[in-house]
Parts: structure tokens; sequence; C-alpha cells
């Protein structure tokens, strides 16, 4: 690849997704930010009950990152949860023990960002095979027959391929496009994946955005005050900060998985995190990205 910016640009339904994902997930964050309930209803029992199937039918199709992400967005959207109810029922001890919450979620927050930081590591250690596998028809062939899903017929190399579908000849030429395009492919995955120093950069700056969160002892719920509804707020993280973090996650998302795929996950870390109240990242981003990583591979 001669650049870091577009690998490929999608088509008008893939921008149209995209935003109906955003409008979808700002929904959800203020169904929960009104109605607490519903946190727990879907995200709690709805996602534990779903967990034995996602990790016999999920796992083996796409891998261990996809039902990691969707675990922890699952015990985020409780944890968020819980601080919210707890706060509004005991204002003076949530007050009092606000750091120790401050502590739970800043957990939860990083160890969210390091398991991604070790996916870029390991695409990183592991470019030249995936590289090899991408350019390889059997290791293509070998992916989707280990796979229940189609994983190859709908990357963009297999495009504009005439041969027939899943035939050697389909398999060569989808791997001619992979090898000429510089494009790897996992081989237990399937995930289409570009490895370099990149992954080291963005490993480096996931980092740095555990090392550089603040305010752990300002984490509150706000006054009843006006307002109809109150929200769970970071008061003191900053917006720096959260702006930082938003691009890092877009190029982590886009730069390991160059597809329109990573185009329309791009929402989960955008707006909808920042519904109307300063600060409620938080709270926002367990229910914006909760629904996205529970019904996405």
């Amino acid at each position: 690849m001669d650049s870091l910016f577009l690998w490929e640009l999608g088509t008008p339904k893939v921008y149209l997704i995209w935003l109906l994902v955003l409008a979808a997930q700002i929904l959800v964050a203020e169904i929960n930010r009104r109605w607490n309930w519903t946190i727990f209803a879907v995200w709690t029992v709805g996602g534990i009950a779903l967990m034995p199937y996602a990790w016999i039918h999920g796992t083996p199709m796409v891998g261990w990152f996809p039902f990691g992400k969707y675990a922890i967005m699952i015990l985020t959207a409780t944890m968020t949860g819980t601080v919210l109810v707890y706060a509004k029922r005991n204002p003076v001890k949530a007050h009092k023990y606000a750091i120790w919450l401050g502590v739970a979620l800043w957990i939860g927050l990083a160890v969210n960002i390091m398991e991604a930081n070790i996916r870029d590591l390991t695409i990183w250690f592991n470019a030249d095979s995936y590289y090899a596998c991408g350019a390889d028809w059997q290791c293509l062939k070998g992916v989707n027959d280990a796979h229940t899903i189609d994983m190859i017929a709908d990357l963009p190399e297999a495009r504009g391929v005439t041969a027939e579908l899943h035939s050697q000849q389909w398999y060569q030429e989808v791997a001619a496009n992979l090898s000429a395009r510089h494009v790897g492919i996992d081989p237990e995955t399937g995930f289409r994946t570009i490895g370099g120093y990149w992954n080291l950069l963005s490993a480096a700056a996931g980092l740095l955005n555990i090392i550089t969160i603040t305010g752990l002892g300002k984490i509150i719920v706000t006054s009843p005050g006006k307002r109809d509804v109150r929200g769970l707020i970071w008061v003191d993280m900053v917006w720096p900060w959260v702006i930082a973090y938003d691009l890092w996650n877009h190029a982590f998302l886009y730069n390991r998985w160059p597809t329109t795929r990573g185009t329309a996950r791009s929402p989960c870390c955008s707006p909808a995190r920042f519904p109307r109240s300063r600060g409620p990242r938080v709270s926002g981003s367990g229910s914006a990205a909760s629904p996205w990583s529970s019904g996405s591979p």
C-alpha cells in the first residue's frame, strides 16, 4: 500500500448504512439513559443469555476477538448501569466512594483498549504469514472450509471475479488480487488484514490512551435541578482525550480491517458517545458499542 488513508472507497449504500447505524446507536444510548432498567434487561440479562451461543457458534466462525469485545461491552454496560442507579439512590455514598467507582470503570476501559493493542501486535507479528495466506488459494479455501459462513466471497478482492464461485480458479483469482493489493488473511479467523509498522504505532497510541485517563474521582451523576433525565458523567475527562481516543479507535478499526465492514463499525466511536450533557462518554460508550458488538461478527 502506498497510502495510510483510504484503502478503498465504499459505495453509497455503505455510507447510508453508516448513518443508519450511527442514528440507531444514539437512539439506544438515549433510551438507556432515560430508562435505566433497559440497560440490565437488554445488555445484562440478554447479553449473558446469549453468551453460550456466541461462544459455541461465533468463536469458531470469527475467532476470539469479537467474542472478547462482546463480553467486555456487556460488562461495561452493566457496570455503568449499576453505577448510575446506585449513585441516583445513594448520592452521599456514591460521592464518598467515587474514586473506587472510577477505578472500576478505568479497569473496564483499560482492558477494552488493551484488547485492541493485543490484536494490533498479533497482526504485526504475524503479518508475513497473513500475507502468505492471502496469496495462497489453498489457504483461502481452507479458511472457508473451516468456517460455517463464507469469509472470502464478500471481500473487495472477490469483486469482479468471474470464475465459478468457490472453484479452484475462483480462489486463485481472489488470491492473485489479494497478493497484488498486498492484503493478508488471518487463516484462523478469516479477517482481512494489512500488517505493518502502523500496528506498532496504534498499539503505542492505545497504551498512551490508558496512561492518560484522568479524573477517576469525578465520575458522578448529574444533579436533579431542572433536568428531566439524569446521566452518568465523567467530569474531568478532558475533551482532547476523548477526541484523541476516538481518532485512535477509527484508525485501529480501519487499518486493521480496511473494508467497508470497518467503515460501518466506525459509529461505535463517534458522536453516539456525546448525547446532550457534558462528559457522558463513559455511559454513552457502553450503550452505543454494545448493540454493534452484539450484532456483528
